[in-house]
């Protein structure tokens, strides 16, 4: 219930610029899991298929250690990965493809500590 009025609330206020290169533009809740969607935008206007494979590594790398810190600071998604919410953060380009996707759960923020 925790998850489904958290996704409900914040859908209301999206699209959200995070950084000039991240947008996140949907929340779903799907039981004990929000579903985080992210359109990317590269730093140097250059397609995401373009990147070399250790530029896209490196970027797709910065990006989690951004999300996961902010995740882990704040007090109430905290709360909710103590209680078994799970964070799927999926990341798509401007023209809707896959980039990467991974989980964030409280033992992520744990390790932070």
């Amino acid at each position: 219930m925790v998850a489904k009025n958290h996704a409900t609330y914040y859908k209301k206020k999206l699209p959200f610029i995070c950084t000039p290169t991240l947008t996140l533009n949907d929340i779903l809740n799907v039981g004990d899991t929000l579903i985080y969607r992210y359109a990317v935008k590269h730093a140097r206007k250059q397609e995401i298929k373009r990147l070399e494979e250790k530029e896209l590594l490196e970027f797709i790398e910065a990006i989690k250690k951004e999300n996961l810190r902010t995740a882990c600071k704040d007090k109430e998604i905290l709360n909710m990965l103590s209680i078994g919410v799970s964070l799927d953060e999926i990341f798509y380009s401007e023209n809707g493809e896959l980039i990467f996707e991974y989980t964030i759960k409280d033992e992520d923020c744990k390790k932070l500590q």
